[in-house]
């Protein structure tokens, strides 16, 4: 019955190297970081403000399609196109039926660029044109 007592087994006294490591370059300045409440209300204001010019720069007609299509490769490069999912859906429906007449075609990058934005967001088109 031995080989079922609780008792804790007892270790023999060895000893184990320490890793003197070096106090972190960092010291402790992420443990003692406090968030300024005023001041992330004011980024958050200000990244409001700017979402809604990016989404007037994707809605407006100002711009022509070759100049929004780069956009949409930006917005989606940065990785922040969720933000814009709706109107960059809408604005890629609107295009495709007639984005040749966006494509300039002795400019391979706009030509590319159209190719690979639309099969990204499911459209399909041919690759051999």
């Amino acid at each position: 019955m031995d080989h079922l007592s609780l008792e804790k087994p007892t270790m023999p006294d060895t000893l184990r190297p320490l890793g003197n490591f070096p106090p972190s370059l960092w010291g402790d300045r992420f443990s003692s970081f406090t968030l300024d409440a005023q001041l992330l209300e004011k980024y958050s204001k200000e990244v409001e403000v700017l979402k809604e010019e990016v989404k007037d720069m994707l809605v407006l007609d100002h711009h022509v399609g070759a100049e929004k299509m780069v956009l949409i490769d930006a917005l989606e490069r940065l990785g922040v196109s969720y933000l814009f999912q709706k109107e960059i859906e809408e604005l890629l429906e609107n295009m495709f039926p007639n984005f040749e007449e966006h494509v300039f075609h002795d400019n391979l990058f706009m030509v590319s660029l159209h190719f690979r934005v639309f099969r990204q967001h499911g459209y399909d088109l041919s690759s051999s044109k």
